[in-house]
């Protein structure tokens, strides 16, 4: 067992893990719960990504790392095969119950998208691990208990990163077409096929510079764009499936993400009276604004100059400020809290994204980091990802070459490492904008 509870946080590139035969199970603690071959197995697992932890730490130095990040975020792509409703309690990963994992620190968080799951349905548990025991190369065993307190699935694998990841999702508007790109880091030559949403009819695909399919021999990028047959709905869950042919070998890679229209503002901390024309003149459209419906901001001045709002909803005292808000169109996202990777546990984080999203599904969720040894834990965990790395006078949190500033340079490595920590989401970058102490990069 390693017993270092990596709390900060950090980057990885999307992998994947191949599933092993089903084998015996101990015995578990809790009632009947013993996983034999000769279990019917009620879920199908689908698919395991994997994402191994790391962050910049050479360019870029933060101090106070002393609990550093040896884990791994874990996608466990789970579908009902019973033919009956299926009501899940809990999972076992390495031969522990998911209890053991969380109460001592192991896992900073985990989260399961659907409990009940009807016959067919497909659900996502996200696991964020961050002891060595779930680092890169580390075997890895896993089973579900559902309500009977019997095992519904037992599976076995090595982590380890598959060369061919779902890198990002594009959600256009109206959210019935959708980019998707793909990032093929192996040398071998792989045929990219059919792009599906699980639940949905692809009424067109077509890749970029090809119509059906695409030959890669990496490293490489590709791109395609799909089109549904109908939309998708406001937070619905979208669970992607890539066919991928490697060497006559035909597997699947999944992604996931909510769905929201992506929208990449420019936006600024603060709008106040004296500065709302010389913000809309300088194009910047999003500030932060909390408040109700009725509140002058939201009746008068963001209709009048066309301003959106990440409106701060708290951890959890922001149900009156989401109950008025729910469906003004001035509302870009609800603001679960600004650097939190100073202070909060991501834990915090994760339950207050769950409260935010319990009380209204026409909005995604955001999140503000500053720290990369934290993005890793906290960057998956809301719709939208942000980086605060603005150019300031003051001191920078990292050992980095000039005390004073930050350098283009740094942001550069800023953004690669949330970006690929929050794969296959779209990151915002944040900028401080007007300010009198400027802003422009040195």
């Amino acid at each position: 067992m390693d017993s270092q509870a990596a709390y900060p946080g950090c980057w990885g590139v999307a992998v994947a893990l191949a599933c092993v035969c089903c084998a015996a199970y101990g015995q578990t603690a809790q009632k009947g719960a013993d996983v034999s071959r000769r279990t019917k197995e009620k879920l199908r697992v689908d698919y395991i990504g994997y994402r191994a932890a790391r962050y910049e730490t050479e360019a870029v130095v933060e101090p106070q790392n002393g609990r550093p990040n040896r884990g791994g975020f874990i996608r466990v792509y789970l579908t009902n095969t019973s033919g009956k409703d299926l009501q899940l309690a809990y999972y076992r990963c390495n031969g522990k119950d998911v209890s053991h994992w969380l109460l001592n620190g192991y896992f900073a968080w985990d989260r399961l998208y659907n409990q009940h799951l009807n016959p067919g349905q497909t659900t996502v548990l996200e696991i964020n691990a961050v002891t060595g025991d779930f680092g890169a190369g580390q075997p890895f065993s896993f089973a579900y208990i559902d309500r009977s307190w019997l095992p519904a699935c037992f599976r076995e694998a090595i982590l380890a990163e598959d060369p061919v990841q779902i890198s990002l999702v594009r959600m256009l508007p109206g959210l019935r077409e959708l980019e998707v790109h793909v990032r093929h880091t192996g040398g071998r030559r792989v045929v990219l096929g059919a792009v599906q949403v699980l639940g949905r009819n692809t009424e067109h695909l077509v890749w970029a510079g090809a119509t059906h399919s695409v030959a890669l021999k990496g490293p490489s990028y590709a791109i395609a764009r799909i089109r549904l047959d109908h939309p998708l709905a406001a937070a619905d869950l979208a669970v992607l499936r890539l066919s991928v042919e490697e060497d006559g070998d035909v597997r699947q890679i999944y992604a996931h993400r909510r769905a929201f229209e992506d929208w990449f503002p420019i936006g600024c901390w603060s709008a106040e009276p004296d500065t709302y024309g010389p913000l809309r003149r300088h194009h910047i459209e999003l500030v932060v604004r909390g408040g109700r419906a009725d509140h002058e901001f939201y009746s008068d001045i963001a209709p009048k100059y066309g301003f959106r709002t990440m409106c701060p909803t708290g951890a959890f005292d922001g149900l009156d400020t989401i109950r008025s808000l729910a469906d003004h169109p001035a509302v870009a996202c609800w603001m679960l809290a600004d650097e939190p990777d100073w202070s909060t546990p991501p834990v915090v984080m994760m339950h207050s994204d769950a409260f935010a999203r319990r009380n209204n599904r026409t909005k995604p969720t955001f999140i503000t980091l500053c720290r990369n040894v934290k993005f890793f834990e906290y960057g998956p965990i809301a719709d939208i990802p942000c980086m605060d790395h603005y150019c300031v006078t003051a001191p920078t949190s990292s050992k980095w070459p000039e005390p004073y500033g930050t350098r283009l340079e740094e942001t550069a490595y800023y953004t690669r490492d949330l970006k690929t920590a929050c794969e296959p989401k779209p990151i915002w970058v944040w900028s401080q904008a007007i300010a009198s102490w400027d802003e422009r990069p040195r």
